[in-house]
């Protein structure tokens, strides 16, 4: 949980294709962590949702451009 806290600190929205790979990074350690038992299902599919509507909205802000 602390990854997500620190990942989501330094995440800077002015840099939208490092965000984006930064932000898929911890849907990867997200789910490592479900897959260790570390975090319930409940609380990694939230989390994962809410990565998957960020990246999706900073990708079409990028198409907008």
């Amino acid at each position: 949980m602390k990854k997500i806290l620190l990942i989501l600190m330094l995440v800077s929205c002015s840099v939208q294709k490092k965000t984006t790979k930064d932000l898929k990074t911890l849907q990867k350690w997200i789910h490592e962590d479900y897959k260790a038992g570390e975090i319930p299902h409940g609380n990694a599919n939230a989390y994962y949702v809410i990565l998957e509507s960020i990246i999706y909205e900073l990708n079409k802000k990028q198409n907008d451009k």
